[in-house]
């Protein structure tokens, strides 16, 4: 059984190397790209005034959801510890 169950997290553990890999590649591109966009050298093309209002509402919500999660979470655990 010990076998099974050392396998098993191995597998996790290269899954997770793969997934931290390709986070570190995306973000390493985006943040070149960003970049490249502040000194001039990409050019991204006019957006309509409506996208800023709508990416505003979406990270707050966005923002919302997670600390209400959050708080839902500490409370359970709270509850758990005082009984």
């Amino acid at each position: 059984m010990t076998v099974c169950c050392q396998s098993a997290t191995e597998a996790e553990d290269e899954q997770q190397r793969r997934i931290t890999f390709k986070l570190k590649f995306v973000l390493t591109r985006y943040f070149r790209l960003l970049q490249r966009q502040v000194s001039g050298e990409v050019r991204m093309q006019p957006q309509g005034n409506f996208v800023d209002p709508i990416a505003m509402v979406m990270a707050t919500v966005g923002t919302g959801v997670c600390l209400y999660s959050a708080r839902q979470m500490s409370e359970r655990v709270q509850l758990n510890q005082n009984a």
